[in-house]
């Protein structure tokens, strides 16, 4: 499996365009961020916006004078101005146009690069409210290396709201390395309109459809995916939240003082809740 991490990408809110509400003050977007949503005059701000930065997540752009900007999203925020996730490319640039694929650098509304929640910055999975909260979220699955020297890995699975706290509502690891047979990921819908569920499980082999082994559900009143917690002896493990200890001892038991591999993010934000 090609290892897929995070990045962040919304849909579009024109209302918040030009400015948002946060609190009593209005929260202004710089003309330049906002040259960005104009096709003749995107790629040209979104060279101007890197060239002025040094974030180290724009290494592999170091030829901004070709950067082109494949597609460009809205992300609004609950306060403030929105984000602004911009994808892009060199000579590729065709690839993806018009889609929220690929790589992606997000802006603030003043333009400063805002750090994504892993080391990688390649887009590929759903990015669309799965909850009906108002706020899009990205639901990816990556390589996680427990222990390097034994090539020790399993799969996590997160869904992570698009907003600048970038706290996960859902995170599993499953796929280990000991798992007879593999299992995969869907989002599907429910009963209720424009909330989804995430169910896991192993592929039927005739139909190629996922026979679903542990589905999380969406509690508007614990704003958090619920379901079932899973374990060390089995399957799928949940790590967020509400079985820290139980990665913990799984993490242990694979390896003395493992570490997080290419899905760590500066700041603690590896595998943390």
């Amino acid at each position: 499996m090609r290892a897929v991490l995070i990045s962040l990408v919304v849909t579009t809110y024109g209302c918040c365009l030009a400015s948002a509400e946060d609190g009593s003050r209005t929260a202004l977007v710089d003309p330049v961020v906002q040259r960005l949503l104009t096709l003749a005059t995107r790629d040209e701000a979104c060279r101007q916006i890197l060239s002025r930065s040094a974030h180290e997540r724009l290494r592999p752009y170091g030829l901004i004078t070709l950067v082109r900007v494949r597609h460009v999203v809205v992300c609004p925020q609950r306060n403030g101005s929105p984000l602004f996730a911009v994808f892009l490319g060199h000579f590729d640039w065709h690839l993806y146009l018009n889609q929220p694929k690929g790589h992606v650098v997000v802006i603030d509304g003043s333009g400063t690069i805002v750090p994504c929640h892993h080391a990688s910055v390649w887009v590929d999975g759903e990015f669309r409210d799965i909850n009906a909260d108002g706020i899009i979220e990205s639901v990816e699955s990556w390589l996680f290396a427990v222990e390097p020297s034994t090539h020790v890995r399993v799969e996590i699975l997160q869904v992570l709201p698009v907003e600048r706290a970038q706290k996960p509502l859902l995170r599993i690891a499953y796929n280990r390395e000991d798992s007879q047979r593999k299992w995969s990921w869907g989002v599907v819908a429910t009963e209720e309109p424009g909330v989804s569920a995430v169910e896991l499980g192993p592929k039927d082999p005739h139909s190629g459809m996922i026979v679903p082994q542990a589905v999380y559900r969406w509690s508007r009143e614990e704003r958090m995916y619920v379901g079932p917690v899973g374990g060390i002896a089995q399957p799928y493990i949940r790590i967020d939240r509400s079985s820290k200890e139980a990665f913990d001892t799984f993490r242990e038991r694979h390896s003395q003082g493992g570490q997080v591999g290419r899905g760590a993010a500066p700041g603690g934000a590896g595998l943390g809740p």
